[in-house]
């Protein structure tokens, strides 16, 4: 069996269950769609500002759903996150 990523496995679950909550914050809930969506702008912009495969993404931010956020889109932009 081939092993996934991280990455790969959350696209997996979006696919499954779309609109299911995938992260409940602040008494609001954001689901898995648009985590994913929200990730993926995310993702785009980093690897346009240089994040790439085996570089590093330095993240300073308190906990929430944002925080989230941004570490799924440093891992779907191949890179590993340095939490601040």
């Amino acid at each position: 069996m081939a092993e996934a990523t991280w990455p790969e496995l959350f696209q997996a679950q979006v696919r499954r269950v779309p609109d299911a909550p995938a992260l409940l914050c602040g008494g609001g809930a954001v689901s898995y769609a648009e985590l994913n969506a929200r990730a993926n702008r995310l993702a785009r912009f980093l690897v346009s500002r240089g994040a790439r495969p085996e570089g590093l993404v330095a993240v300073a931010m308190p906990r929430s759903a944002e925080m989230v956020v941004a570490l799924l889109a440093v891992l779907k932009a191949g890179a590993g996150y340095v939490p601040v």
